[in-house]
């Protein structure tokens, strides 16, 4: 996991640094080229940049879904700009012809799009077919979404086209003029500070949004994947390690105890206590070196894989499976600590034994009656095996307890496992199934009066329409301050649902706003507090608003509002910038085409197309962690199980040779020694069970972001799973137990250890 860490750090890094990744943008209405110089001279800034920036509709043929391109406008000749970008194939505007057009790999890959292809764009109602001379990766869209609001990648549906500077200005009417700003700092300057002063220099030409690199939609996202990694790479290692530790601990403390006579007599002939501790430190020391050249090979080709997966989100021209020479060596050093750990214990008893005691047989543990013996209807019922089973636990107690607490780790570490496999589901379907019920979502270039949805609510096929409108605020309270969506919805909304933190739906009021929980817990909300919210749009005033409610959300961070009430907010009337649609499904082919040419309407994307997406997005990365991290536990739940029940029989072979003595069949005397295995697995997973529910939970403080929330409910069927796995290996262990402890020697096992 830390190298994979590694590997995306180096090639950020680097991509960032070679292509001049800028550390404050700004998103304006218009300004003219003369304010850059204004930009340059606050302290601290090295270069400044303007381009002109617009999303604007595509017509790619073969893709029958509704397209949105973000024209960039870039330099007509190769310069070091900031935020450059690296060509993959093709060349930069080899051309004279000013309809060149380079478009990122990824749209290229997912439609077909090859070198001389050519497309169609609605450039301000104008549409212009521009043909694809190269495609590239920038630094700006290592993760490439359209806005914060889109949870993940659609690459092809959305796609970056880059154009010359001249061709830009004349599309969208911006001669000396730009909408969006980058800059570089110098490196002791305050990226804050800067866009501070940036946005009072810049206010008059419409200052939409001025924000700093760890506020860039890319950055962050990937920066909260690093952190994601980064817990799991120093958490999941180090849980396995501790459970290492013990069974190894529980291996050597049952060797050392049946091995007491001989270590008794090797002292006693002359070999001293540090030559026999050694030897068991030696027996840690070799299973440390040979499970960490193992675990190193298996890492680096899990890494490799993991990396082909990383790079269906993150975009790197550069990204290699490096190997990490200090890290191998680290991994020895960490292993081997958690191994002789694990025999620490046992060396210390080593050390303190005496020879003269350790030579003689341990003598039997004093026979008592145990509490069940004292419920007579009870006890009269059991059978002989279940009344001597029932005694050997409850004497036994250390034994009983190191085997029962390797049943709890074994259910917990596959109850992980079968989670890992389902939260995406859960949240996919919650947010699919419960909270959008639309068909297809249409977004407005601008927005526009409520008669924009009754005309769409006429088209062919619509059931029923809703309008939304979406605004972006800066939410402060005292000296907090937080970017934030907020989705105003229709009146008693039939296509859009909000639920709280109890899965109750929460109807949105007239007045006030839901709030997520997860940014109400980081603020310290609570509902009926005060918020200002200051609307990202020119000349707006800041407004007061109060919390209404709490709701639940997985992806992102959107607070709900009454679409009216919202408007109002702003100092506006009702009105609309998007709507949610109802439509028959065979009809929604036919009015995506249909929207495709409408003025005004950017985008139209449908439900199941979103859902499409997540799947193939994020099925194959599912499968491959879950199954992995599910693989490994049941490697080690089963290692757990098995070495603590073939110690049992070991320790307890005398039994055996005893009862095949008295003339038990040897079935009869391995199923007496082995019936314990069931009774304790039973009470193992009966415990570990709700002790595994509080896993999610603590795993959601450790990872939980801004970016996506994991559910931490674990459902009944994979509590099945769990119990019905867990209960094969119980099976597997005892059957390999009872083939062992039938195939025991009288002679050898009863002989006099002397």
């Amino acid at each position: 996991m830390y190298s994979l860490l590694l590997n995306l750090q180096y090639s950020k890094e680097v991509f960032y640094r070679r292509y001049r990744f800028a550390d404050v943008f700004a998103r304006l209405e218009r300004a003219p080229e003369t304010a850059l110089r204004r930009v340059a001279e606050i302290e601290g800034v090295i270069d400044v940049r303007g381009r002109i920036v617009e999303d604007v509709p595509l017509d790619v043929e073969g893709n029958p879904h509704s397209v949105v391109g973000r024209i960039i406008s870039m330099p007509a000749q190769r310069t070091d700009v900031i935020s450059n970008i690296h060509i993959v194939r093709g060349s930069y505007f080899p051309g004279a012809h000013e309809r060149e057009a380079i478009i990122n790999q990824r749209f290229s890959e997912e439609n077909d799009l090859d070198i001389g292809d050519t497309f169609e764009a609605t450039l301000d109602g104008t549409r212009e077919r521009l043909t694809v001379v190269g495609t590239a990766y920038s630094p700006e869209y290592v993760y490439l979404v359209r806005s914060a609001e889109q949870f993940l990648p659609d690459n092809r549906n959305f796609g970056l086209v880059y154009v010359r500077r001249t061709f830009a200005e004349r599309a969208f009417d911006m001669s000396g003029a730009f909408n969006d700003l980058s800059v570089v700092l110098s490196p002791e300057a305050d990226p804050e500070a800067v866009a501070d002063r940036i946005e009072d220099r810049l206010d008059r030409y419409g200052m939409h949004l001025c924000y700093t690199r760890e506020d860039q939609i890319s950055h962050y996202i990937l920066s909260e994947e690093l952190k994601s990694i980064r817990g799991l790479a120093l958490t999941v290692p180090l849980a396995f390690l501790i459970i290492a530790a013990l069974i190894l601990h529980i291996l050597l403390a049952r060797i050392t105890e049946q091995q007491r006579a001989q270590i008794g007599t090797l002292i006693a002939i002359g070999y001293s206590k540090g030559a026999v501790a050694a030897h068991y430190l030696g027996f840690g020391a070799i299973l440390a070196v040979i499970g960490t050249l193992i675990g190193t090979a298996m890492g680096y080709i899990i890494t490799g894989r993991m990396l082909i997966i990383f790079a269906e989100f993150y975009r790197f021209p550069e990204l290699v499976n490096r190997f990490y020479p200090h890290l191998a060596l680290f991994s020895v050093v960490l292993v081997a600590g958690a191994c002789l750990a694990g025999v620490t214990f046992t060396v210390m008893k080593v050390v303190n034994i005496q020879p003269a005691l350790a030579m003689k047989p341990k003598p039997p543990p004093a026979a008592h009656g145990v509490f069940l013996e004292r419920i007579a209807w009870l006890w009269d019922r059991l059978g002989l095996v279940s009344r001597t089973t029932v005694r050997t636990c409850l004497r036994a107690k250390t034994r009983s307890l190191l085997s029962l607490l390797g049943v709890i780790v074994s259910v917990m570490l596959l109850t992980v496992g079968m989670w890992a496999g389902t939260w995406m589901e859960k949240m996919i379907m919650f947010q699919f199934g419960m909270v959008d019920n639309s068909d297809l979502n249409v977004e407005f270039r601008r927005e526009k009066t409520p008669q924009a949805v009754t005309e769409l609510s006429k088209m062919p096929g619509v059931r029923h329409a809703e309008g939304i409108l979406n605004i972006g605020f800066e939410l402060r309270k005292d000296w907090k301050s937080e970017d934030l969506a907020v989705m105003g919805l229709a009146p008693q909304s039939k296509m859009y649902n909000v639920y709280d933190d109890d899965g109750r739906r929460v109807p949105v009021p007239e007045e006030g706003i839901i709030m997520p929980s997860f940014l109400m817990d980081k603020f310290g909300l609570t509902v009926g507090d005060q918020v200002e919210l200051e609307a990202f749009i020119k000349d707006k005033p800041v407004s007061r608003s109060h919390i209404a409610a709490r709701t639940k959300e997985y992806f992102g961070l959107t607070a709900y509002a009454d679409r009216r009430y919202l408007a109002r907010l702003v100092g506006e009337g009702d009105m609309v910038n998007g709507a949610l649609l109802s439509v028959q499904e065979h009809d929604i082919p036919t009015l995506i085409e249909i929207l495709k040419d409408r003025p005004g309407v950017i985008n139209a994307i449908s439900t199941d197309r979103l859902m499409q997406s997540f799947d193939e997005m994020l099925s194959e990365w599912i499968i491959i962690m879950s199954g992995l991290l599910t693989l490994m536990a049941a490697i080690i739940s089963f290692a757990v199980i098995y070495s603590t029940s073939a110690i049992n029989i070991s320790e307890r072979e005398r039994e055996i040779a005893s009862l095949l003595a008295l003339g038990w069949t040897p079935q009869e005397a391995s199923g007496m020694v082995t019936a314990e295995i069931l009774p304790m697995g039973i009470t193992g997973l009966i415990i570990g069970l709700p002790l595994s529910r509080l896993i999610p939970h603590w795993m959601s403080y450790a990872f939980d972001s801004e970016v996506f929330r994991v559910p931490t409910d674990i459902d009944f069927y994979s509590n099945v799973q769990v119990a019905a796995i867990l209960l094969v290996f119980l099976l597997i262990a005892r059957m390999i137990c009872l083939q062992k402890a039938a195939k025991t020697n009288i002679l050898k096992a009863l002989g006099t250890r002397e």
